[in-house]
């Protein structure tokens, strides 16, 4: 399942941008509710893959209550979620998906489908988190999810990711990767990671990497024709390494430079964030606040 999903936001990324009708029927139905919910408790670590293809999804965290749960209401049978499980020794793997084949459907008319889902994540079990993510409006908030492994992968969408609160396990592994999207994440320093890699940027991204800092961490962002926006917090220091050269277009007011790096502070080693720019060439504007 995880390869035809990804099959399909490739497809998206590829054809993102233009117009393009995607050749399945559908039916307009009456306006049908669903109460989701994946208990994980008696699991030791839970892998959840989250896939939702076009509409309007909320994600955030609550304190109390299953590992997953929440709404959902559509009025086309086939955006109905499908939940999948298994079992191996103490670990638990979940899926919440939209119909495959409906992944990145194109909503040109919002008067007539409807397709919301109202979801929230526990904090009880330590999580290895991959959100597929290919068209409409994602508003998330991770905020003290205990989050091993994190992915997350939007297509043509409108996005907002917040973490307002730290990660309570170390995140071991941490990507994004962007595409047509455009994109905000707010709080990466809550997520506490040790790398991240930022890949496909073709839109508007931002990346606030306020938060509270637990170890030094590198972030590489990786090939991209948008414009980037990298806000870091005063104070912790940070060296970014821009290797695109020419070919971005860069500014970091109040940042010293030494040829392609820029220092918060003027110490060069062994900085609390170290950024990585490579094959960039769209704009980089770098903050401090």
């Amino acid at each position: 399942m995880k390869v035809q999903l990804l099959g399909l936001l490739g497809l998206l990324l590829s054809c993102s941008g233009c117009s393009f009708a995607l050749p399945f029927h559908y039916d307009v139905g009456e306006l049908e509710h669903r109460t989701i919910e994946i208990d994980a408790s008696d699991v030791d670590i839970a892998t959840l893959d989250l896939a939702f293809g076009a509409g309007e999804l909320t994600l955030d965290s609550q304190d109390e209550g299953p590992m997953l749960s929440g709404t959902a209401e559509f009025n086309v049978a086939e955006f109905a979620p499908s939940i999948s499980s298994s079992r191996q020794g103490n670990d638990g793997s979940y899926g919440l998906i939209m119909n495959p084949e409906f992944l990145g459907l194109n909503f040109w008319d919002w008067q007539e489908l409807v397709n919301e889902w109202d979801l929230r994540l526990g904090k009880d079990v330590p999580l290895n988190l991959e959100l597929l993510f290919a068209a409409g409006s994602i508003q998330t908030e991770l905020g003290g999810v205990p989050l091993r492994q994190l992915r997350i992968e939007l297509a043509a969408c409108e996005a907002r990711v917040e973490f307002n609160e730290p990660n309570p396990e170390f995140c071991e592994h941490f990507e994004i990767s962007v595409g047509m999207a455009e994109a905000k994440f707010r709080g990466l320093g809550n997520v506490n990671f040790e790398k991240l890699t930022v890949e496909g940027v073709a839109e508007d991204l931002l990346l606030d990497f306020h938060g509270e800092w637990f170890r030094p961490a590198t972030v590489r962002v990786d090939g991209g024709l948008g414009d980037i926006t990298l806000v870091v917090p005063r104070e912790i220091s940070v060296v970014v390494d821009d290797q695109s050269g020419i070919f971005s277009d860069f500014d970091a007011p109040g940042f010293h430079q030494r040829g392609d790096r820029y220092s918060s502070d003027g110490h060069w080693d062994e900085p609390t964030l170290r950024i990585e720019l490579d094959h960039v060439f769209g704009g980089v504007r770098l903050r401090r606040e």
